[in-house]
């Protein structure tokens, strides 16, 4: 059997340090840190589920579409060029996006 998890979580090396909850970026992959992780040492990243993050306030979000993780910012936010895709929208929650990760 080649099986090996369901995949919800990773382990992942992080450039600089992450809070718990804060988004991290694995090459093309967005996830959310579970715990604080240092910088340079590895984590466990959350990939697949819905999750809290900030959001830019002032974009407009749709339920259903697509938005993306700025690294710089540390937020959600409608913008795809120069962000990492981070999932769908699905609702509000007062300065928070309520997001599907894409996994």
């Amino acid at each position: 059997m080649n099986y090996i998890s369901q995949g919800k979580v990773i382990k992942a090396a992080v450039a600089a340090d992450v809070s718990s909850g804060g988004g991290v970026v694995v090459g093309d992959l967005f996830g959310v840190a579970t715990a604080d992780i240092a910088a340079e040492a590895t984590g466990v990243v959350l990939v697949s589920g819905i999750v809290t993050l900030p959001k830019k306030s002032t974009d407009t979000f749709a339920a259903g579409g697509k938005i993306y993780w700025d690294a710089t910012e540390g937020y959600v936010t409608t913008t795809s060029e120069s962000n990492t895709f981070a999932g769908y929208y699905l609702e509000a929650d007062g300065a928070n996006a309520v997001v599907r990760l894409p996994l």
